[in-house]
C-alpha cells in the first residue's frame, strides 16, 4: 500500500529514503503512522537516521542480512532534545511498534508482526 504522505503530520517521505537515492521500495505504512504518533506525543523533533535500505546500503552499514530496513519495516531515530527517556516512553506506548532496540546514539524501532518480541539494549523483555 502506498502511504498518503499528506496525512503524515511530522515527517516527509524523503526522510525515510535510502541514502543510495535509487531504491524503488517504500516504508511500512503502520510504522510511519506509529512514528508520527510518537512524534506528536514526544513533542520535539525526531530525526530519522535510517529508514529504507537497499541490500548494498544495508551491507555497507553492517546491517543484518534479514534487516527490517530492507522491507521498510524499521527506522532508526535520534532526538534533538536531551529527552531520550521521554521519547522511549512515547515509543513504548505505541502497540504496533513491536521491537525497540537502544543503541548508544539512536533507537531502532520496528514493525514486523512475525517478530513481535520487544528488545531493550539487546535483551528481550
Amino acid at each position: 500500500t502506498m502511504i498518503d504522505w499528506s496525512s503524515i503530520r511530522h515527517f516527509a517521505e524523503s526522510e525515510f529514503a535510502c541514502l543510495c537515492g535509487q531504491c524503488p521500495g517504500s516504508m511500512d505504512e503502520t510504522l510511519v503512522r506509529e512514528l508520527d504518533e510518537v512524534r506528536a506525543i514526544y513533542g520535539h523533533p525526531i530525526i530519522i537516521t535510517s529508514g529504507l535500505r537497499c541490500p548494498a546500503r544495508n551491507a555497507a552499514v553492517g546491517g543484518a542480512s534479514d534487516s527490517a530496513h530492507l522491507t521498510g519495516q524499521a527506522a532508526d531515530v535520534r532526538w534533538s532534545e536531551s529527552g531520550m527517556r521521554s521519547l522511549l516512553s512515547a515509543a513504548l506506548g505505541r502497540r504496533e511498534i513491536g521491537r525497540i532496540e537502544i543503541a548508544p546514539r539512536h533507537l531502532h524501532l520496528e514493525h514486523r508482526p512475525e517478530r513481535p518480541a520487544r528488545v531493550l539494549g539487546g535483551r528481550s523483555w
